[in-house]
């Protein structure tokens, strides 16, 4: 007797899967904005106080590299904890508990 086809909710979990998953996403949102407002302050803080504005590529490169840092170590940590597993995608398991 073979096993039942998995069900549509449960999956695998790859790393651009992980990557894609609104937990990933909310927590790379979250560190990028403390993360990024805080370095932007450090780095760019003499320009600002000045009253001129810094560059708006340097700007969103400081929130983009923490955002970018978060989402690879939360989606490695999932991939790492749930790939190759069936399992029920972490978004899908906190709406259901």
């Amino acid at each position: 007797m073979s096993a039942p086809p998995p069900r549509s909710d449960f999956r695998a979990v790859t790393f651009l899967g992980a990557l894609a998953e609104p937990l990933t996403v909310r927590r790379a949102l979250k560190v990028s904005a403390v993360v990024g407002t805080i370095l932007t302050l450090i780095n760019q803080g003499d320009i600002l106080a000045a009253g001129t504005l810094p560059p708006l590529w340097k700007v969103c490169l400081t929130y983009l590299v923490p955002y970018c840092v978060s989402s690879y170590s939360t989606a490695a940590l999932m991939t790492q904890l749930f790939g190759g597993k069936e399992t029920q995608s972490p978004a899908r398991e906190k709406a259901a508990g």
